[in-house]
């Protein structure tokens, strides 16, 4: 804009130096001449600079060409000269209108210099027809060349403009997936901590109240659900440290995913819980953080489960290393339940098995439930893992059943 600017005032500029060096021209038309100039300079400052026509209305840039147009008309009788003022009409004219309207008015420029010609030679159209039809090629030439220009720069503002929707689309979806991704961590955060704390106060609650119960019949009984309750307090305390920092729980860091589960099936079996059986089959070996997470939440949810409702006897839990995926069984010999009931509202809905499903779905794989009313429970989560290049040694002897709290 400043380039164009100084352009359109360059030319304003040196058509009226050369104006004000004709000696021909008489006081009164030079007067009017000057006036009509600097209407059309304030004109283009208040229509460009400050772009204040340009915001208008299709009306309002009308009326800016036709007073160019009326200004040119006059201006071209008192002298020649002025017809250098058409150098930068046919730009603006071409910038304000549409392409139609455009071409209409740039011919009206030619008409304007035709007239003008024809008057100066007092009406004698054969006297002046050559310069008439020069003037009239040049004015079609330019007329050609401004639209031609002028379709390049719509071009260019449509350009710009989509540029503009695309950055403001950009900006919208990454605002979107900012937003999706604080909602997906605070999901994942609910089911990190309902598989950690509120798991684990949910089992030294259960522990507490069974030694509450116990307390003054049976003592030594009371002393174990009181040790339990602190194991799992203690446990707790260890996951809600490792969830502050890096969400990954110490149990996995510290012996790997074997090494997890058996403790998770001790710490089930503490107490009066009912015995956990543990069995790894395949080859054990390296998965993805993430999936190894999701196996021992599952684990944990399924065996929390255990033991706040199913009243069962035997529990057991078999991990599964396939070519491909990996698996977690856990099967219960408990009252059971509907398995339609997991859907229901509430705190008290499912919300552990929802979370299990969801962690699975996250990762490509499937959690399946199977109970019902006295016949039990069987969970079966299976992930994708596909085996990485070097497979870590085996942690366990295929098909070995592992007793709950044995060492390995």
């Amino acid at each position: 804009m400043p380039a164009w600017s100084v352009y359109v005032y360059i030319v304003l500029g040196i058509t009226s130096a050369l104006f004000l060096l004709d000696p021909a021209v008489a006081v009164l038309e030079r007067v009017l001449a000057l006036a009509i100039l600097a209407v059309l300079a304030i004109a283009f400052w208040w229509t460009w600079i400050r772009q204040l026509v340009w915001s208008a209305s299709t009306r309002s840039r009308g009326v800016y060409v036709v007073l160019l147009l009326v200004s040119f008309a006059l201006l071209v009788p008192v002298s020649p000269v002025f017809g250098i003022l058409q150098f930068s009409l046919f730009p603006q004219i071409f910038f304000a209108l549409s392409a139609r309207r455009a071409i209409v008015a740039s011919l009206s420029i030619g008409l304007i210099l035709a007239v003008d010609t024809v008057l100066e030679a007092g009406g004698n159209v054969q006297r002046v027809l050559p310069e008439i039809v020069l003037e009239v090629a040049s004015v079609v030439a330019l007329t050609m060349i401004s639209a031609w220009i002028g379709a390049i720069i719509e071009q260019s503002s449509e350009r710009q403009s989509l540029l503009q929707q695309l950055d403001a689309t950009r900006a919208e979806l990454a605002t979107a997936e900012r937003e999706a991704g604080t909602l997906e961590e605070r999901a994942r955060l609910s089911r990190e901590i309902h598989d950690t704390l509120a798991q684990g106060f949910a089992s030294v609650v259960t522990h507490l109240e069974a030694a509450d119960a116990l307390l003054d019949g049976d003592p030594p009984r009371a002393r174990g659900h009181l040790r339990a309750a602190e194991e799992v307090a203690r446990a707790s305390l260890d996951e809600a440290r490792g969830l502050v920092w890096t969400l990954r729980p110490p149990t996995l860091a510290n012996g790997g995913l074997t090494s997890a589960l058996e403790r998770a099936a001790a710490a089930a079996a503490a107490g009066d819980g009912p015995a956990v059986e543990v069995t790894v089959s395949g080859r054990p070996r390296a998965l993805h953080p993430d999936v190894e997470v999701t196996i021992l939440r599952a684990a944990q949810e399924a065996l929390a489960n255990v033991l706040r409702h199913a009243r069962a006897r035997r529990t057991t839990m078999t991990l599964t290393y396939f070519d491909d995926e990996v698996s977690l069984d856990v099967i219960d010999d408990g009252r059971g339940f509907d398995p339609g009931a997991i859907g229901a509202p509430g705190p008290s809905g499912g919300h552990g098995l929802r979370g299990m499903r969801e962690r699975a779905e996250q990762l490509g794989g499937r959690l399946e439930i199977e109970s019902a009313a006295g016949e039990g429970t069987a969970i079966a989560l299976a992930l994708p893992a596909p085996p990485p290049a070097l497979a870590l040694p085996a942690q366990a002897a295929d098909g070995a059943a592992i007793p709950a709290g044995a060492s390995r």
